[in-house]
């Protein structure tokens, strides 16, 4: 089997910086950029205004099931959604919300088979990952009546899903020995996602044909 023209998008490190506004020896609030993190697991070093500053600002997260900072800045995202991080000197305090992406999610833009040559269809495959850094990998099945589904792509290599990307895959199939001219090449395709820093993985099933349904063998 032949995986050609692939282009895949890579991941962005997730470090952040918050500048503070106004003097520095002005007392009051501070407004802060928000920050985003792609990832559970991913940490990030926040700061607020010079690294020259007399004394340092002490963080504390507001919602530490989602965020967990250290008293010197160091976030670490524990879960996806929004947390309020709040910095303290003396009587200056600086807040802002840092967002942690919900997990990767590769989903189909578009899928096309072309008959290519007597023996081999081309399957022309369009992604896009909705969710956080992660990674996703293929696998492509054909069904036949009283038979076990068979594997006809088995993309083992877990490719990177960076945040926002796009990707177009042409993957080359075999088609069935001694079917008939109309005889499917490949019947369901199955997309799984896995967050980056985790084990799980979800899995997306899509029909090429607009019918019948995913039936995968135990153990595969």
């Amino acid at each position: 089997m032949n995986m050609r023209g692939v282009r895949t998008a890579l991941p962005m490190l997730a470090t952040v910086t918050l500048v503070g506004c106004g003097s520095p020896t002005e007392p009051g609030t501070i407004d802060l950029e928000p920050a985003t993190l792609e990832a559970v697991g991913d940490s990030a070093q926040l700061t607020v205004g010079s690294a020259t500053s007399r004394s340092p600002w002490v963080w504390r997260s507001l919602d530490p099931e989602i965020v967990a900072v250290s008293p010197s800045g160091m976030a670490r995202a524990l879960a996806p959604g929004s947390a309020t991080v709040r910095a303290t000197r003396g009587d200056r305090a600086a807040e802002t919300d840092v967002v942690v992406l919900p997990p990767t999610n590769v989903r189909v833009l578009s899928v096309g088979l072309q008959p290519d040559g007597p023996n081999e269809e081309r399957m022309t495959l369009r992604l896009s990952n909705l969710g956080g850094r992660g990674f996703y990998r293929l696998e492509a099945w054909r069904t036949r009546e009283g038979l076990s589904p068979t594997r006809v792509l088995n993309h083992l290599t877990e490719t990177p899903a960076a945040v926002g990307m796009v990707v177009t895959h042409q993957v080359w199939l075999p088609r069935p020995e001694g079917g008939s001219e109309t005889a499917r090449a490949a019947d369901f395709l199955v997309v799984y996602s896995r967050p980056a820093n985790e084990h799980s993985t979800t899995a997306l099933c899509v029909l090429l044909h607009g019918e019948g349904r995913c039936v995968i063998p135990d153990g595969a």
